[in-house]
């Protein structure tokens, strides 16, 4: 049971992100991902109300909701503001591979705080995902991104016309997969106290929504136009920000069902198959966006190669 909710919320991790990758052609990514964030807390509440008037709210402890609000500045601040930073220089196919590193990250979190337990065929299936990440670090692929990514400040712009820019991408990525690891800890001490997945998203993107909140008053200097502009924009339901919009109902989605995992297997399993979001990535890409951010065999094929590392994990 655990297993497939992990999946299926890997199905929507992706589906958010080719949302993600749609909202950057039409507005910029900090003001996107407030939207989202506003989306996912209004999803939270209305799931929230509904757990009211059935009686069926878990009893709250301060240790829950501390665990499941760090975790909101590890996931969905830290590691969708990396994402969606690496999504920006090196697309959503791409982005979505490096962020398959966090796995490696959480089976080793796993071990040391957790006390999670691994068979040598999960280590060899650990080494072989690395692997292909390596290989794909130093793919011609990684060279050549979509001149046509989306709005992007003019600083990223620049970066793309100089050698080895795509670096930062790749980068960004990672510290994606590294945020979301420590978030996952987090996320499962936090079920430990309070067995709710939709008390656990709440308190984490409220966390969230403040944390991004902050960072744009610090890089505006205060000024609240943007901060006010993409909430009128959300609230409105405008065009512009609709990509972002669905962006933030799947990544909600997938969340709740991260979460569920939890209750009926270990983070570091529950994790590894929500990487599977890399290969939906590539199936959405291949349907809907072939013409935007075109895939390589070769990009397929070193797909391919890191997933048969996480299928051997979870053998």
């Amino acid at each position: 049971m655990g297993e497939l909710l992990a999946l299926l919320g890997g199905f929507f991790f992706s589906s958010s992100n080719l949302m993600a990758r749609q909202g950057m052609k039409t507005m910029e990514r900090n003001g996107g991902q407030l939207v989202t964030l506003l989306m996912t807390n209004t999803v939270n509440i209305i799931a929230l109300l509904i757990l009211v008037l059935l009686s069926a709210l878990p009893q709250l402890t301060f240790w829950g909701l501390f665990y499941f609000g760090l975790a909101g500045v590890f996931t969905t601040f830290a590691g969708r503001f990396f994402l969606f930073a690496s999504i920006e220089r090196i697309g959503a196919t791409r982005a979505g591979l490096f962020k398959v590193s966090a796995p490696m990250f959480t089976i080793f979190l796993g071990i040391t705080i957790l006390g999670d337990r691994l068979t040598p065929t999960d280590f060899i299936g650990s080494a072989v995902v690395l692997s292909g990440l390596y290989i794909l670090s130093a793919s011609k692929d990684m060279k050549a991104p979509s001149a046509n990514i989306g709005i992007v400040p003019a600083e990223v712009a620049k970066t793309r016309e100089k050698p080895f820019a795509l670096d930062v991408g790749v980068i960004f990525g990672v510290l994606s997969g590294l945020s979301l690891s420590v978030g996952h800890i987090l996320r499962q001490l936090g079920m430990r106290q309070i067995g709710s997945p939709i008390v656990g998203v709440a308190a984490g993107t409220v966390v969230s929504l403040l944390c991004i909140i902050i960072y744009m008053l610090i890089k505006n200097r205060g000024d609240f136009e943007n901060i006010t502009a993409s909430a009128k924009q959300a609230l409105c339901f405008k065009k512009e920000c609709r990509g972002y919009l669905w962006c933030g109902f799947f990544n909600t989605l997938a969340q709740y069902l991260f979460f569920a995992s939890l209750l009926y297997t270990s983070v570091s399993i529950a994790n590894i198959l929500i990487s599977t979001e890399a290969l939906f990535n590539l199936l959405l890409v291949a349907l809907f966006f072939r013409s935007d951010e075109p895939l390589s065999p070769r990009l397929i094929f070193i797909s391919l190669f890191i997933l048969a590392g996480v299928v051997l994990v979870i053998l």
